[in-house]
């Protein structure tokens, strides 16, 4: 009997050990935000064909627009290596009474890559004296924002938020007259790389306000980071 209440006794104590180690951390949360301006823009360019009549005998081929729209992209300083070619798609209306389709034409886009908002506005600028806004461009828009070192920022962002969480933990337990000691576990709770900041998930320019070159409609690239650390308390 004698030899039950010492165990018991002795597990007591360690239960309260551990009860006592355990209370002797802090939970607190860190959280960075960098805002970067893009270097890499994405423009999508659609292009259709069209017809100069409105009796439909005359069309404007896809590749003569192309032809047009590519010497205006290097006329603008776009350079070659900058623009990809998607496939071409076909676009046609069903007449109903008819019951057949028609007014059938080609649609292709194009991805150019330029560098910032001075140089959308020289493309603009230049598809404008070109008249390919008129009846050829049918989209204009922002597909992708990008920055060549955000990997390098993503890694600065995460280091802040590990010094943010720190900074609050050593201001909690120091107005506790406490000490702040080794971080124990780190958990990520948020990581977000994101230039999508409108209702739609779009940042675009439209070829209605296409002649506003002074609004360059981009969204910065966003990265955030947070998380979960716990410290012990000495």
């Amino acid at each position: 009997m004698k030899n039950i209440l010492v165990s018991f006794a002795v597990l007591l104590m360690l239960a309260g050990q551990t009860f006592a180690q355990e209370n002797k951390t802090i939970t607190v949360s860190g959280k960075s935000t960098l805002q970067l301006s893009p270097n890499e823009i994405i423009l999508a360019i659609t292009f259709n064909e069209y017809w100069t009549d409105m009796n439909f005998t005359e069309r404007i081929l896809l590749e003569d627009i192309e032809k047009k729209l590519i010497n205006a992209l290097r006329e603008a300083k776009v350079k070659e290596k900058n623009i990809t070619h998607s496939e071409v798609t076909l676009l046609r209306e069903y007449d109903r009474t008819l019951r057949r389709y028609h007014n059938h034409h080609l649609s292709k886009t194009l991805s150019v890559c330029v560098n910032s908002a001075e140089e959308i506005a020289t493309v603009i600028k230049t598809l404008r004296q070109r008249a390919l806004f008129g009846k050829a461009i049918s989209g204009f828009r922002i597909s992708d924002l990008r920055h060549t070192e955000v990997e390098q920022y993503k890694q600065q962002v995460k280091t802040e938020a590990i010094q943010n969480a720190r900074a609050n933990g050593k201001l909690i337990v120091e107005a506790l007259g406490k000490k702040l000691g080794d971080v124990l576990t780190i958990k990520e709770v948020k990581a977000v790389n994101n230039w999508r900041n409108n209702d739609n998930g779009t940042s675009f320019y439209s070829t209605a306000n296409a002649s506003r070159s002074s609004e360059s409609g981009i969204s910065p690239i966003t990265i955030t980071y947070e998380l979960e650390a716990v410290f012990e308390i000495e």
